[in-house]
Parts: C-alpha cells; structure tokens; sequence
C-alpha cells in the first residue's frame, strides 16, 4: 500500500527529472479515497511563544479511514524546520470532500485509484 513515506520519494524522484529547479519548492495534490489519513490540528487558547515542543504539546490528533479526500501538499529539501516538519520534505493538509474534516497530515494511507498531480517542468 502506497503511504506518506513512498510519495516523500516519488516526489524526490521527480523534482530530480531533467527541467524540474529540484532546489524550487512545488506544490502537489492527492485526491481519491483514503485508506486511511492520520492528521492534527492545534488547539492554541493562549498567547505563549510556539516552539517545537509547545507544537507537539497542542496537537490533537484524528484519524479517518475510507473517506474522499483532497490533499494538498509542499515539497522542498531545502526548507525542513520552516514550512515543512523536520525530517521531512513535505507538508500536507487533508480535507474530506465533505467538508466535514481539514488538518495537517500525519501518516497517509492511499486507497485504490487515488490520484496524484504534479506540476509540469517549466
């Protein structure tokens, strides 16, 4: 099953293809139904500094399985710790066709015949 981690490497593959500026960040989008999508939101009611560990402190995470999606995500390598988690080299936000659920993605799941867009080389 295709997951978070396969499509950080897809995406690494394909900013490396010849025309693609691998040192731009790009933009992607996920969409079909999910096996399953682990994501968070933040619960901030006060006005101290954030930090990494305040990030983790105010997460309230979910979970939604077998559900229509729309992901949209950011790729780069050269920006772990601003807009993109560290460790990582991408950011994502989920939302349910529905409407009814939106947060920053944690883990995906693909589910069969989802789809993933690209932008095309310049």
């Amino acid at each position: 099953m295709v997951d978070a981690h396969d499509l950080e490497g897809f995406a690494t593959e394909r900013a490396r293809e010849p025309g693609m500026a691998f040192e731009a960040p790009f933009a992607f989008l996920v969409t079909g139904v999910a096996a399953r999508v682990g994501f968070h939101i933040l619960d901030r009611r006060d006005d101290r500094p954030h930090s990494r560990e305040r990030h983790e402190e105010i997460k309230v995470p979910f979970t939604i399985e077998r559900t229509a999606v729309g992901v949209v995500g950011f790729y780069s390598d050269r920006h772990t710790g601003i807009f993109v988690p560290a460790g990582r080299r991408t950011h994502m936000h989920v939302c349910s066709c529905d409407g009814g659920v939106a947060g920053h993605v944690d883990d995906l799941r693909f589910g069969p015949g989802m789809t993933l867009r690209l932008p095309a080389a310049p």
